[in-house]
């Protein structure tokens, strides 16, 4: 997954679980298994 992120800067929390990204938002349903093996980043150009 970093070579997504190549020349980048890669903002907290770094590659996580998606529903890590609003721990303390409302559970809706049961994470399912894709909820699991899911990862996501967000990162910007430097300078």
């Amino acid at each position: 997954m970093a070579s997504f992120f190549d020349g980048l800067d890669l903002l907290e929390p770094g590659p996580t679980a998606p529903h890590l990204w609003w721990p303390d938002g409302p559970r809706l349903t049961p994470l399912t298994p894709v909820n699991r093996t899911s990862l996501c980043g967000v990162a910007r150009i430097p300078g």
